[in-house]
């Protein structure tokens, strides 16, 4: 865009000199990590552009090209259509400069979920009153859960008298049961992980959309818990993750909920 409109305007010195000031600015342009920043250098180049070409024509020695005004009113658009890729609140969403969370590190995530909840109930059902299935639920609830970082907003599928589980133990207990814990954790908690003793034998994912805004990534759908009777048990949920500094994702929102039916 600079050497466009330098070409066109080759006779205005003052207009070389604005434009030539804005080609850092598409260099960060070209290095930027977000949308909104690649935005922002867009709009830079575009909006100097089109103040120094709609100046007064007594400030230089020729009116400037039409070309030249064309090529300028591109670059703002360029810039404002850019800045419409990505939400306003996404961006406050996923703070500034955080590492980027794809898709596919969601997708490993979830597979990462269901093969605990398999391991602990596996380890369940080979030993009940054993230390390994508790062992492979800390594990789990410490590798996946960010209740070492900071704020976890967890609301079981199966919890009425406490339905928000904002604390580490309150995961645990809902996913191994209040009597593997006692006496941390709810009364109300028969161990969803264990299916209350049953155990599970499949886990199965079905995302309707994954949603991601930086460092945060949003996922929501239905997934699928199958008895050693082949009863399947289908639960609606979302999911909220966050990337920490050190790369890993870990889940800060967790909300499941049984289909409604009337």
């Amino acid at each position: 865009l600079a050497q466009a409109i330098l070409a066109q305007d080759s006779t205005s010195g003052h207009l070389s000199s604005v434009v030539t000031q804005q080609t850092s600015t598409m260099a960060s342009f070209g290095k930027a990590r977000s949308p909104s920043r690649r935005s922002a250098a867009v709009v830079a180049v575009g909006v100097a552009a089109l103040f120094v070409c709609f100046q007064s024509p007594a400030t230089f020695s020729q009116p400037p090209a039409p070309a030249s005004r064309r090529l300028a009113l591109e670059g703002a658009i360029a810039g404002a259509a850019v800045s419409l890729i990505e939400p306003a609140w996404a961006k406050t969403l996923s703070g500034s400069d955080g590492p980027i969370i794809t898709k596919d590190e969601v997708l490993k995530v979830q597979d990462s979920w269901k093969d605990a909840i398999l391991t602990i109930s596996k380890e369940y059902l080979a030993n009940p009153t054993g230390e390994q299935f508790k062992n492979a639920a800390k594990a789990a609830a410490g590798e996946l859960y960010g209740y070492g970082e900071g704020d976890v907003l967890f609301k079981p599928t199966k919890a009425k008298e406490t339905p928000f589980r904002v604390k580490g133990e309150g995961a645990l207990s809902y996913f191994i049961g209040y009597d593997a814990i006692k006496p941390a954790g709810f009364a109300e908690d028969k161990g969803f992980a264990i299916n209350g003793g049953k155990g599970w034998k499949a886990v199965r994912f079905e995302n309707s959309q994954i949603s991601t805004y930086g460092d945060i990534a949003l996922a929501q759908g239905e997934y699928f818990f199958t008895d050693f009777d082949d009863k399947t048990a289908k639960v609606e949920y979302s999911f909220g993750y966050k990337k920490t500094p050190e790369g890993k994702l870990k889940i800060v929102l967790h909300h499941s909920s049984i289909p409604y039916s009337r």
